[in-house]
């Protein structure tokens, strides 16, 4: 699907997490058995599927639905009322019947650190058997895209099978080490753009190396066209295999050692990019890009994976460059930080419209 295409609308369908989040914000965290005053509070639907949800649907998506599980109590109204005012689809939510609750996470966000912490209380896990092979053909229908957060991940590897067996491209979320890990590693090697979190390739390959270990998740990952990693406030970096369609690991070169010392030349220059800007390097059929974070007024940091992630979504969907997809990407997340809660912020598709006229 091409963004210039007469009369194109994007279809997206998204697999993942909601929750109703609580947001507070104070000066500093208080020291244990110690009471400080909010300066802020708010009450926002939440998950990362969700915000990434309301992000597309913000940036010009035509058609957006999800697949998630919540509860039949009054937070589970909140979240879906919440997404029905944004134009998301919910006919293909799971509704609890056996008196489980909506997910629910206490935030609170700190001003002296620009930092936050988060206290999840899960909901009930979606089974198997709540998700019909009809449902599934009910959310891809028309799809032109699907994306996957990397939870509820037996469901997920189900629908990004069908997905990939009806020509859908797919994106999928590594933001932390999940249980059972198996079926999350699964599901990233489904992925056509994987977009990992700061620490997520460290961890998962128990390498301290920012470097060698983004080199080595790339090497694992054989469908992978894109492998993003965004890096808060340093900004973010992406790894392009050129001149693959449909996927597949280059075998001429060694995969790993090559994106290892782009990524490494990449992290080694003290150079600093503009806004929009997005510095390239290249070694045979790979290409490493990096672009640092924008300078705002952060305010909080909640859901800005979720945004920066929500650009490559429809990126994959459109046919955008990587560089032109990275750099809006970041330009889009960091104008998320601006408004407390992982949605106040989100821009509208006139925004990136003039920020891409920008880049």
């Amino acid at each position: 699907l091409r963004e210039d295409a007469p009369g194109a609308r994007v279809a997206a369908a998204g697999v993942g997490s909601l929750a109703l989040d609580m947001l507070a914000t104070v000066e500093r965290y208080p020291s244990p058995d110690e009471k400080v005053r909010s300066t802020a509070l708010a009450v926002q639907g939440g998950g990362n599927a969700g915000n990434a949800a309301v992000a597309l649907k913000r940036l010009g998506v035509g058609r957006v639905r999800l697949l998630a599980k919540v509860g039949r109590d009054g937070q589970g109204a909140t979240v879906e009322e919440q997404l029905t005012s944004e134009g998301v689809g919910v006919d293909c939510l799971v509704r609890d019947n056996e008196g489980g609750s909506t997910p629910f996470t206490y935030i609170l966000v700190a001003a002296d650190s620009q930092t936050r912490t988060c206290v999840h209380t899960p909901g009930a896990p979606l089974r198997a058997e709540e998700v019909s092979d009809a449902d599934v053909a009910r959310l891809l229908e028309g799809a032109h895209v699907a994306w996957f957060d990397g939870r509820l991940t037996e469901t997920a590897l189900r629908v990004a099978r069908r997905a990939r067996q009806a020509g859908v491209p797919v994106l999928v979320e590594g933001e932390r080490l999940r249980e059972p890990q198996e079926l999350l590693d699964a599901l990233l090697e489904h992925g056509d753009v994987v977009a990992l979190s700061a620490s997520y390739a460290r961890q998962r390959l128990a390498c301290d190396d920012e470097a060698t270990a983004l080199g080595a998740m790339v090497a694992s990952l054989p469908q992978a066209r894109w492998v993003s990693q965004s890096r808060g406030a340093e900004g973010a970096l992406m790894v392009e295999r050129v001149g693959v369609e449909g996927g597949g690991v280059h075998t001429e070169v060694d995969e790993a050692a090559v994106v290892t010392r782009l990524v490494g030349a990449l992290l080694a220059s003290e150079q600093p990019l503009e806004p929009g800007e997005v510095a390239c390097v290249e070694e045979g059929p790979l290409r490493a890009w990096r672009v640092d974070a924008e300078t705002v007024n952060v305010v909080d940091t909640t859901g800005a994976g979720d945004a920066f992630n929500a650009v490559l979504v429809l990126a994959l969907a459109r046919c955008w460059r990587p560089d032109e997809a990275l750099a809006l990407a970041a330009h889009v997340a960091a104008r998320k930080c601006t408004a407390l809660g992982a949605r106040a912020a989100l821009p509208y598709a006139p925004f990136v419209r003039a920020a891409r006229g920008r880049a």
